[in-house]
């Protein structure tokens, strides 16, 4: 079975957005789908995979990126498999549904869309950056939310 409207629309748009050779399809997981290619960046592009479920509404998508100058673990914000924590799982609920109250699908897309890549492209950004420079570890003066879920969600309560 295929994405829902606002999925694939969604999908589309992300993979629109991509360069390259860009693959569209679906995961194993009957209700998420994904899109993958080059994504631009500041020093030049990146290769990654967006995998996106039916309710990307209130779950942010999974995005992953295994390039060789990517580091690893909870202060780099992103798993051995490439799995990238580039939003808070709370503020994109939130944002996105109150995004989908106040306006409609196609304002909701082009606002996840554009989240999604700006975070994702700082991201990688910095870890190219640490590559090149041989930084090791995360410095402080880099924004970032705390790590486990319950000192972000209050941190992010707090900020809200």
């Amino acid at each position: 079975m295929g994405p829902d409207w606002p999925t694939a629309q969604f999908m589309f748009h992300l993979h629109d957005k991509l360069q390259g050779r860009r693959e569209l399809g679906q995961t194993g997981f009957a209700n998420d789908f994904f899109t993958s290619g080059m994504l631009e960046i500041s020093r030049g592009v990146a290769h990654c995979r967006i995998e996106i479920s039916r309710n990307w509404v209130s779950q942010p998508p999974s995005v992953f990126c295994t390039e060789p100058w990517m580091r690893q673990g909870a202060d780099w914000h992103a798993g051995s498999d490439g799995l990238l924590c580039y939003v808070l799982k709370y503020q994109w609920r939130d944002v996105l549904k109150e995004t989908l109250h106040k306006s409609n699908v196609p304002v909701t897309i082009d606002v996840s869309c554009s989240w999604l890549l700006r975070n994702v492209q700082w991201l990688l950004n910095k870890h190219l950056l640490a590559h090149q420079l041989k930084i090791d570890a995360w410095p402080p003066s880099w924004d970032y939310w705390p790590h486990g879920d319950n000192e972000a969600y209050e941190q992010y309560l707090a900020s809200a």
